[in-house]
């Protein structure tokens, strides 16, 4: 797993302040619903952390900072059993994210930097996987390329449209027979420039990812191996989730658990799917939530639709 890792916290408050007044007066004021909330976050740290829940082992090259956020996150992740790697030094990434009752969301995001260190393919390994933001520089992407063309298959999931991420023609020095794509609809629409999925489907089977595999979020995932396509629907939440963030990263743990363990595409978005929701809904993934995701799946394989 090579990627970024955030400190990641979350408050919900039934409205946003206007900004104004005095520190404590009501239209600077917004009392939370609860205490603020703590979890390991980015692209790669929650995915590995998910990973580790579900019972594969995960090493992660990260950068993580010298100061406390870092020493918390350096903890948490070997409590849940992920094998960290990666350089040090600076302020450790953080995301602040307020939702009030309307369900609107303001991040405060601190990205540092894009320092993740060069993944060791090694004989154990059986799956590698680049999701970041910051994405890494162009250069660290092909001193990468050896080692991810070696026969070890590997899931890129790009990322959102922000801090420089590559465009599509640069992503394509990725593309390879063993390779996947993942990223979700508006990332699709915003690499491809085509307001449709199956447009932009056609667009990265044309520069060489034959496999694709994007997220709608509540309504499931659209995956595509070759020239088909086929649309696995998600299952509604019993209640709205509290924050929506990591979701998507909740998805790729599923989907890599999956392909790493030789199940099909299909199949392995099936999971995705599952972990996802069981994210979103605030049950834990493992390890005896494990037992459950991964039963009868192919029950959520028979409900898929080509589109």
């Amino acid at each position: 797993m090579v990627g970024n890792t955030v400190a990641d916290f979350f408050v919900e408050t039934e409205r946003f302040p206007l900004g104004s007044g005095s520190e404590f007066g009501p239209l600077s004021l917004a009392v939370a619903q609860g205490a603020a909330r703590l979890d390991v976050g980015g692209n790669a740290g929650r995915t590995a952390a998910l990973l580790a829940e579900l019972g594969a082992r995960a090493r992660l090259y990260t950068r993580l900072g010298s100061d406390l956020w870092g020493d918390w996150l350096r903890s948490e992740l070997r409590r849940r059993e992920v094998d960290v790697v990666g350089a040090g030094g600076g302020e450790t990434s953080t995301n602040f994210v307020a939702t009030d009752a309307a369900g609107k969301r303001a991040s405060f995001f601190f990205p540092g930097r894009a320092d993740y260190g060069v993944p060791e393919v090694g004989a154990g390994t059986s799956f590698v996987v680049v999701a970041a933001c910051p994405f890494p520089d162009l250069t660290q992407l092909a001193s990468w390329l050896p080692r991810l063309g070696a026969g070890v298959p590997a899931l890129v999931d790009p990322g959102p449209g922000i801090l420089g991420r590559p465009g599509l023609a640069e992503l394509a020095r990725l593309a390879a027979p063993q390779t996947y794509l993942s990223v979700n609809s508006s990332e699709l629409a915003e690499l491809t420039g085509e307001g449709d999925v199956a447009g932009g489907l056609r667009q990265a089977r044309a520069i060489g990812f034959r496999n694709v595999v994007v997220k709608l979020g509540s309504r499931g995932a659209l995956v595509s191996s070759g020239t088909g396509a086929s649309l696995l629907p998600g299952e509604p939440l019993a209640e709205r989730a509290r924050s929506t963030v990591g979701a998507g990263d909740a998805f790729n743990a599923g989907l890599v658990f999956g392909l790493a363990n030789g199940f099909d595409l299909c199949t392995s978005a099936a999971l995705g799917n599952r972990v996802a929701r069981r994210r979103l809904s605030g049950g834990r993934v493992g390890p005896n939530g494990a037992a459950e995701l991964l039963s009868h799946l192919d029950d959520d394989v028979n409900k898929a639709q080509e589109v």
